[in-house]
């Protein structure tokens, strides 16, 4: 199974599982972008600092 398929049915099987808590789609769809926006938030950070930090 290749990494594409692996995420599909990885993200299917969280969903079912979002499902079985009684949460909408709209309501997943703002979870994972938030998460999303976090996520990249926190790593965008730490690239600045470890770049800055080789710069000195």
């Amino acid at each position: 199974m290749g990494r594409k398929e692996q995420a599909v049915k990885l993200i299917g099987s969280t969903l079912r599982a979002l499902e079985k808590l009684n949460f909408s789609h709209r309501e997943m769809g703002i979870m994972f972008q938030l998460l999303l926006a976090e996520r990249h938030q926190r790593l965008s950070s730490f690239n600045i600092a470890a770049t800055a930090n080789f710069s000195d």
